[in-house]
């Protein structure tokens, strides 16, 4: 009978053990999400951005972007900053852009003037259609828009 009341009660521990177990790895996914959001709220800070435009700039970040299909070919047109430095990479189906921005900033004492240069970088993949020509990749920047264009095959 002994041995029947302490394997009960081993059972009922084990399960509250199981239950403690698993409430611990939510927490450590709760304390990441706050470690981010922390994070986030310094870099716009840092970026001197108002809630509001931080907010914009993730709502576009977030955005899919994808090709417009155009009878013979595929075109993806996409907002880049004025005077930005872009690069195209295309690998294994995906293309890859990367848009650096230079803002130079002047700042005035009573006895000295400096200069801080922010530089910005983004890069985002996207998977290029699969009967497009990846040799075939066109692109053209003028007044802050980019377009990439891909032929089909």
């Amino acid at each position: 009978m002994y041995k029947i009341i302490s394997s009960v009660l081993l059972l009922n521990s084990l399960a509250v053990a199981d239950i403690d177990i698993q409430k611990n790895i939510y927490d450590g996914a709760e304390d990441i999400i706050r470690m981010d959001e922390k994070m986030n709220r310094a870099i716009a800070e840092h970026n001197q951005l108002t809630p509001e435009e931080d907010a914009q700039m993730r709502l576009n970040s977030s955005k899919i972007e994808d090709f417009e299909d155009i009878g013979d070919r595929y075109i993806l047109k996409k907002d880049i900053p004025k005077g930005s430095k872009v690069e195209l990479k295309v690998e294994d189906g995906m293309l890859n852009i990367l848009t650096i921005t230079t803002q130079k900033e002047k700042k005035q004492t009573d006895l000295n003037i400096s200069y801080t240069s922010i530089i910005n970088t983004s890069e985002i993949s996207i998977p290029i259609p699969n009967d497009a020509n990846q040799n075939s990749m066109q692109k053209d920047y003028k007044n802050g828009i980019l377009e990439i264009i891909f032929y089909k095959k």
